[in-house]
């Protein structure tokens, strides 16, 4: 694999790394086992800090456009039923509102963005598309074949081999895996080559490499 960095999950965050990454030109490779959000994902909103980063990567107002609009209250209210008057109000203004109390502010107090309520089956797309434009590889795999060392049929460069022997000799792993995965959108495999932690239920990657 030849990669700079290895970013394991396109969830929000590693989308966000990656295109932080590929915008200052950092060979990136993004994995990811599902091709869609999962079923009730945990984001609904981006803080103010993170908004902060967006603003950064030239991104805040494209995700202000795909979330909640602007002129939205965003109060909080603690009910048991939607006919019965709410146990707790907590008044939070607006994005509009927001922007505004913090542009009359000038102590640094105040953050340079305000949150933004967002699905993360809203910003996954989004920072997907923007990600798929940079030098950045994004792929979804696909399917993964584990074999052990021994029974691996492919060819398994000197590096690799060097370094599954400097391991094995260590005593620190008590089983040698090769995993090969493929690809969504991606017809290249690159085998990697892992070792579990002896006594743990821990996997160690040992060695990667581009198959031929």
């Amino acid at each position: 694999m030849d990669t700079q960095v290895l970013v394991v999950g396109g969830g929000p965050t590693g989308l966000t790394l990656a295109v932080a990454l590929g915008q200052r030109g950092v060979k990136c490779t993004l994995v990811e086992q599902k091709e869609a959000p999962q079923f009730l994902p945990k984001m609904e909103r981006c803080n103010a800090r993170t908004m902060e980063i967006y603003r950064r990567m030239g991104l805040a107002e494209r995700i202000r456009g795909a979330g909640l609009p602007a002129h939205c209250p965003m109060d909080v209210f603690i009910v048991l039923s939607l006919v019965e008057p709410p146990l707790l109000h907590l008044p939070y203004p607006s994005v509009a509102q927001a922007r505004q109390e913090f542009a009359a502010t000038h102590d640094g107090s105040q953050p340079l963005e305000p949150y933004q309520l967002i699905s993360q089956y809203t910003i996954e797309p989004l920072l997907k598309s923007v990600a798929e434009t940079l030098p950045s590889r994004v792929g979804y795999i696909r399917s993964a074949v584990s074999e052990t060392i021994e029974e691996y049929r492919g060819s398994i460069p000197d590096e690799s081999l060097l370094k599954y022997d400097d391991a094995e000799r260590s005593g620190l792993f008590s089983q040698f895996m090769v995993v090969t995965p493929t690809y969504y959108r991606q017809p290249q495999v690159d085998p990697w080559l892992v070792a579990q932690v002896a006594g743990t239920s821990l996997w160690a990657v040992i060695a990667r490499w581009d198959a031929v």
